[in-house]
């Protein structure tokens, strides 16, 4: 009750200062398959809770479709089991990193390289993966979305760990000047690596710009399809509790079918 009333007769921070502020956060993300386990896995983060950050990116804070992605592949659903075990990760996007550490510590992927347009927010997710002592299991860097991937982080893991097996992104289509770019490094992927799959979890904020996504994806013939994976309310989530007020879906990307030769014998 000192507390609370502490609390109360405080002043509250500017907007300026508000927007600076981090908090550390810590996720308890359940598997389905393993509720028997005497301790759940937790993951531990230090986030920006404000809406907008004040570094100007949205990156400094773990999203809704990012928990809906997490829930999925920590369900008892064998394809998202073999999306991440065993397998080489990149995380397109990566903001806080909670998405490639819980692949790289609990998902038992083989190796994770988390990537992410800004500077600032790859900094903030190195200390991330510190707290969370994933420094070995992930790796991180820069990547811009649109440019070649030779001699990209990306590509540089590849000679190290293997073939990019899974690409994952949580929140990445929510503006419509970047889809462009965005599908052009997931074609740029498809060209390296054709086996590759890839998962976008996205919240529908606005119809008109994941549409918009979506034709992209249909113009590069990207087979795109629905993960049957419904967004419950939360009074019936068993952990990683987030909104469920706005839609949240997500989809998996192959490459396109390769069209064969007519002519060929």
């Amino acid at each position: 009750m000192n507390t609370l009333a502490t609390l109360m007769f405080s002043p509250l921070p500017s907007e300026v200062d508000a927007v600076q502020q981090k908090s550390w956060v810590t996720y308890t993300p359940i598997r389905s398959s393993s509720a028997a386990n005497a301790e759940d896995p937790t993951l531990t983060l230090k986030e920006n809770r404000a809406v907008i950050s004040g570094a100007g990116t949205t990156g400094l804070r773990t999203w809704e479709a990012a928990l809906h992605l997490a829930s999925y592949l920590c369900s008892d659903q064998i394809a998202a089991t073999s999306y991440i075990e065993g397998k080489h990760v990149v995380e397109l996007g990566a903001g806080t990193g909670f998405l490639s550490i819980l692949c790289a510590k609990h998902l038992q992927a083989k190796y994770v390289t988390s990537t992410d347009g800004d500077e600032g927010v790859i900094d903030a997710l190195k200390e991330n993966l510190f707290y969370n002592d994933a420094e070995t299991e992930v790796s991180t860097g820069v990547v811009r979305w649109g440019w070649a991937l030779k001699d990209t982080l990306i590509d540089y893991e590849t000679e190290n760990h293997g073939t990019v097996d899974t690409v994952i992104g949580a929140d990445v289509t929510y503006d419509k000047a970047v889809i462009p770019a965005l599908v052009a490094t997931i074609r740029n992927i498809f060209e390296k690596w054709p086996e590759a799959n890839v998962l976008i979890s996205a919240t529908i904020r606005n119809e008109q710009t994941f549409a918009a996504f979506e034709r992209a994806c249909g113009k590069s013939a990207f087979q795109v399809q629905d993960v049957d994976f419904p967004l419950l309310p939360i009074s019936e989530q068993t952990s990683l509790f987030h909104s469920a007020d706005v839609p949240i879906r997500i989809l998996k990307i192959n490459a396109p079918k390769e069209i064969k030769d007519p002519f060929a014998v």
